[in-house]
């Protein structure tokens, strides 16, 4: 990306830009030494995340006090990993978690309609006498079983 600048004369504030890549550059670096959870704190406070926040509602105080609780969330859950790929298996675990629980409502919703279909094959199923029907043909009139 630093590059991208350095290589186009046209660009407004190459050098403003060109230094803003290099801190970047220099934050991740730092970032990347740290626990999950300082790293995040860091990339937060120093970054400059909580103030690209603060922009980006636009004066909504709603909306920025729904972003700094998911981040407040994001900061405390990661305290319980020890670096970023422990924390994406977890994520994996879950959201496999999450489509496992809802694929088994999905059967408990297809099992339900199965059966409350069923109830009327069931239904049908009875003989004109009230009697469930075994597989085997009923008795005649003479008190003989058919075959």
């Amino acid at each position: 990306m630093r590059n991208f600048y350095i290589e186009k004369d046209w660009v407004p504030y190459k050098k403003e830009r060109l230094d803003a890549l290099g801190q970047l550059k220099k934050d991740m670096e730092t970032a990347g030494d740290m626990s999950l959870a300082l790293a995040l704190k860091y990339i937060v406070k120093r970054v400059g995340y909580e103030g690209y926040l603060k922009n980006k509602a636009g004066g909504d105080p709603d909306k920025l006090q729904e972003w700094q609780q998911i981040v407040e969330w994001l900061l405390e859950d990661a305290k319980s990993y020890g670096d970023i790929w422990e924390w994406e298996e977890a994520v994996k675990q879950y959201k496999e978690k999450l489509r496992q629980s809802g694929k088994e409502q999905e059967e408990k919703g297809q099992e339900k309609k199965w059966q409350e279909e069923n109830k009327g094959l069931e239904k049908r199923g009875k003989d004109e006498a009230g009697q469930e029907r075994t597989g085997r043909k009923t008795a005649s009139k003479k008190g003989e079983r058919s075959r």
